[in-house]
């Protein structure tokens, strides 16, 4: 779908950053997961008020699709059943297909399901760069880093500001050891939104790590 090149070698910095990390041993974390895309917060009061309305409007999709994001912000399971039975009600909306996505990404024996339905969401909906970052984390999950570059650098040229692109690329730059590129979009995610703490999180470990290294 997209005739793009395969980003270039990193530079001497961040190749020195991946073999000193390899040479300690230092696995960088993972600060960043399906649940912290689209920008949804840990909320007990938002999940409550939301099973409220959706036993007072049970055929109302949108509030099993709010349900569903809310659910998965924390860290739950119940996201896929909320997601799946907005999808019943609402069937090939491309929303609730992403949310559905991300949804299963969370569980590592549904990445395959993942990328089936986030698959399904592009085809309906594929000027969304938030369901492109969605595809970039979920080819992350499943050990895709470079594929997860591509797809969220085509987010970012359908909206230069999209920071759930920012932050999928900086976790993939982490992982690969370019703590220069992973500062730079985490730091790009803080500043354009508040995330649940994911790129502060991963900053102040990056800063860590390298006061290490240094001392």
């Amino acid at each position: 779908m997209m005739d793009r090149q395969v980003p270039a070698p990193r530079d001497g910095a961040d190749a020195a950053n991946e073999h000193v990390s390899r040479e300690q041993g230092t696995k960088p974390p993972r600060f960043v997961r399906s649940r912290q895309l689209l920008g949804h917060r840990d909320s007990t009061r938002t999940v409550r008020v939301l099973e409220a309305l959706a036993q007072r409007y049970p055929n109302d999709p949108a509030i099993w699709l709010e349900l569903s994001h809310a659910s998965r912000a924390r860290g739950e399971s119940d996201a896929v059943a909320y997601a799946r039975y907005a999808d019943r009600l609402a069937p090939g909306n491309p929303r609730v297909l992403r949310a559905l996505a991300l949804a299963l990404a969370g569980q590592s024996e549904s990445l395959d399901e993942a990328l089936e339905v986030i698959t399904r969401a592009l085809v309906l909906d594929g000027g969304d760069p938030a369901t492109w970052s969605a595809f970039g984390l979920i080819r992350l999950e499943r050990g895709e880093p470079i594929d997860a570059v591509l797809k969220c650098e085509h987010a970012l040229t359908i909206d230069p500001l999209c920071v759930d692109a920012h932050l999928v690329l900086g976790q993939t730059a982490l992982t690969l050891g370019g703590w220069d590129e992973a500062t730079k979009r985490f730091r790009l995610a803080e500043q354009l939104a508040t995330r649940d703490g994911a790129a502060a999180d991963a900053l102040t470990w990056i800063d860590q790590q390298r006061h290490g290294l240094r001392t």
